[in-house]
C-alpha cells in the first residue's frame, strides 16, 4: 500500500536518510578532519590512512587519495581527529614521565585497535620504555610494530634506538645483527630501496663504536652521498665522517666538514654534534705544548652550543645503574674536560671552572665569541653568556669592520632547559 506522507514528515526523513548515507560512505566531516600543515604554510585537510618510511598516504577532503613526502611537511606538522586519548599519552611522554606513558599508550595500542595512531603508541611506547630502562620491553614493542607496520614512518628511528640499547647493554654484535634484519624486513615489505642507503648512518655508528673508521667512514658516506634521502639523514652521514676523518688525523678536513654543518639548517643534535666536534679539534690543538688558553676558551665557547643553544634529547641508560642523570649527549665528556683552568702561563679572559653548563647561567645579553673567528663573516650563533652574579666573561671587543656584530640580534626562547625560559640571542639571520 502507497503512503502519502504530509511535508512535514518528509524533511525530517530525508534528512536522516542523507545522514544515513553519509556516515556509511565515509564522507563525514570528523571522518575528514585529520589536518596536515605542509613547510609552505599551506594546510590539507582530510583523512590520513597511513604514515610509511616514503610519506602519509592521505585521503583529502577533496580528490582522490595521494602520497605526501616527509619532506613537505612542516615540524609535528599533523593533527589528529579524535586523538585526545594518544594526545593525553604524547604528552605524558613529553614530560619524561616514562611509566605513566607507557600505561597511557598501552590503552592506545590495545589490538583491537588499528591505524596510524596504534603505529605511533607502539613507536613511543618503545621509546618510554628504551629511556627508563628497560631493554627488553622496548625491543618487544619495535618488533610488534614493525611486524605490524612493515613500512613504518619510525623505521629509523627504531634503528637509531635500538642501536643505543646494544651500545648500553655492550653488545655491539647484536645491534649489527638487528640492523641486517631491519633491512631484510624493510625490502621485503617493499619499503622503497633508498632506506638500504638511510640504514647505513645507523651501520656506520656501529663500526664507528667498535673503532673500525674506516668501515664507519664508508658507510657514512653511503649516506651523505646519496640523492633522495631527508636532509636530516645526509646531514648525520656528513657528521659521521667528519668526526672518522677527524679519528684518523686528517683534522683540516674534518674541521672544514663541522663548519660547513654549522651552517646548514639542521636538527639540534646535528648542530650540536658538528660544534662539538669544532671544539675538540679546538681543545686537542689548545693543549699542545704548554697550552693555549685562547684556544681552550674557544673550545668552550663551542661545547656550551651543544648544551645551551642546541639542547639535546637525554641519553639511553640501564635502568639499574646508580649512576647520576647523564650529561646530554651532545655535551660529552670532552664538554666536562674543557672545564679544567688552563695550564698555559699566558693571561686568559675567562675562567672555565666557574662557569655552569646550564642554560641557567644564559642571561640576555650577547657577545660575539672567537670559536668561529676564521669565518666570523657567516656566523650566525655567537651568544654572549655572563654568569649570574659576575661580570661579563669576556670584556667588550670593538667590532671587526667586516662583522655584522652591530645588527640587531632576534630574540628565540629556549625550550625550557632548566625551566627557566631565559632568552638567548642569537645573531639576525638565525
Amino acid at each position: 500500500m502507497k503512503m502519502n506522507l504530509p511535508l512535514a514528515a518528509k524533511v525530517p526523513f530525508a534528512t536522516a536518510l542523507l545522514c544515513g548515507l553519509l556516515v556509511t560512505t565515509g564522507l563525514t566531516n570528523s571522518a575528514l578532519a585529520d589536518t596536515i600543515t605542509l613547510k609552505d604554510g599551506k594546510t590539507e585537510t582530510g583523512k590520513v590512512k597511513a604514515e610509511e618510511f616514503g610519506g602519509v598516504t592521505f585521503d583529502p577532503s577533496k580528490g582522490d587519495d595521494k602520497l605526501i613526502l616527509w619532506k613537505d611537511i612542516a615540524a609535528n606538522g599533523i593533527t589528529y581527529e579524535g586523538a585526545e586519548e594518544y594526545m593525553a599519552a604524547k604528552e605524558l611522554f613529553d614530560q619524561n614521565r616514562f611509566d605513566d606513558a607507557i600505561a597511557a599508550f598501552a590503552e592506545v595500542a590495545k589490538d583491537g585497535k588499528k591505524g596510524v595512531l596504534r603505529q605511533n603508541a607502539l613507536y613511543y611506547s618503545g621509546k618510554a620504555q628504551a629511556m627508563s630502562g628497560k631493554f627488553d620491553a622496548a625491543l618487544a614493542s619495535f618488533e610488534a610494530l614493525t611486524k605490524d607496520y612493515g613500512k613504518s614512518r619510525w623505521l629509523m628511528d627504531i634503528g637509531e634506538t635500538m642501536v643505543s640499547i646494544y651500545a648500553a647493554k655492550k653488545d655491539l654484535a647484536n645491534a649489527a645483527k638487528s640492523l641486517d634484519k631491519l633491512g631484510s624486513d624493510a625490502s621485503a615489505a617493499g619499503v622503497d630501496a633508498s632506506f638500504d642507503k638511510a640504514v647505513q648512518v645507523l651501520k656506520g655508528r656501529v663500526f664507528e663504536e667498535q673503532k673500525d673508521y674506516a668501515k664507519a667512514r664508508a658507510a657514512y658516506g653511503v649516506a651523505s652521498s646519496a640523492s633522495g634521502l631527508d636532509a636530516r639523514i645526509v646531514q648525520l652521514g656528513k657528521l659521521g665522517e667528519a668526526r672518522c676523518t677527524a679519528a684518523t688525523g686528517d683534522k683540516t678536513k674534518a674541521e672544514g666538514i663541522f663548519r660547513s654543518l654549522v651552517r646548514e639548517d639542521a636538527t639540534n643534535g646535528v648542530l650540536a654534534g658538528a660544534w662539538n666536534g669544532l671544539g675538540d679539534l679546538m681543545l686537542e690543538d689548545g693543549k699542545k705544548g704548554k697550552g693555549d688558553a685562547e684556544k681552550i676558551t674557544d673550545a668552550l665557547y663551542c661545547y656550551l652550543r651543544g648544551v645551551v643553544q642546541y639542547p639535546p634529547l637525554p641519553v639511553i641508560r640501564p635502568s639499574n645503574t646508580n649512576a647520576p642523570s647523564p650529561v646530554p649527549r651532545s655535551a660529552s665528556a670532552s664538554c666536562r674536560k674543557s672545564t679544567a683552568r688552563p695550564k698555559a702561563s699566558a693571561p686568559t679572559k675567562i675562567a672555565p671552572t666557574s662557569m655552569s653548563l646550564c642554560c641557567a647561567s644564559v642571561t640576555r645579553t650577547r657577545l660575539s665569541c672567537r670559536a668561529c673567528e676564521p669565518a666570523r663573516d657567516s656566523c650566525a650563533d655567537c651568544l654572549e653568556l655572563q654568569e649570574p652574579g659576575s661580570s661579563r666573561l669576556n670584556p667588550p671587543q670593538k667590532p671587526r669592520e667586516d662583522s655584522p656584530d652591530e645588527r640587531d640580534p632576534k630574540e628565540v626562547p629556549d625550550d625550557g632547559l632548566c625551566g627557566r625560559g631565559d632568552v638567548v640571542r642569537p645573531r639576525a639571520g638565525v
